[in-house]
């Protein structure tokens, strides 16, 4: 007893491309009709990895492009400003010339901070300056930190072995 069944989505589809699968009474499906089941989901599967896949790969292009222009754009803007100089204002905003980069740096090194007192010169030749010396310190003060702790805990000792000694009686 044999009788002709659709797959499980193609049931009752006519002309779509369906493939027959016979089912025999003892419960058998046809291994044509398993291997076009396996190679469908196969396809689907690749299929969709594919589409992602395409799609990862147009995004990273796309971002690429704005990167490149918008890096391009801000270039062309810092270059065009270091070129022409930096525009001044007067109190009022008006414009009134402009300052090359060398006379910006100068008046930004000579310029105090409103939280501190001193030039920004100043302050960095400061911390510069404690910074090579913390570290030429640093290394010598752990070296003395050892040797006196060394010497206390050899002081230490004594002391204890001392006291040791006269409370057993042994001195």
């Amino acid at each position: 007893m044999e009788e002709d069944y659709d797959g499980p989505e193609d049931q009752g589809a006519e002309g779509n491309g369906s493939t027959q699968v016979t089912i025999r009474a003892e419960g058998q499906i046809s291994v044509d009709w398993l291997v076009n089941e396996a190679v469908e989901r196969v396809l689907a599967q690749a299929e969709k990895r594919l589409e992602e896949v395409v799609s990862e790969k147009i995004d990273a292009a796309v971002d690429g492009a704005f990167t490149k222009a918008i890096d391009d754009r801000v270039q062309r803007a810092v270059d065009e400003v270091l070129d022409k100089g930096f525009p001044r204002f007067d109190d009022y905003g008006r414009n009134i010339g402009v300052k090359s980069l060398n006379e910006r740096v100068a008046e930004h090194l000579a310029t105090k901070d409103r939280y501190d007192s001193r030039d920004h010169l100043v302050r960095l030749v400061d911390e510069n300056f404690r910074h090579k010396l913390d570290q030429a310190l640093t290394p010598m003060v752990q070296q003395a930190k050892t040797y006196f702790q060394q010497q206390i805990d050899g002081v230490l000792k004594a002391k204890l072995a001392e006291a040791l000694k006269k409370s057993l009686g042994l001195s």
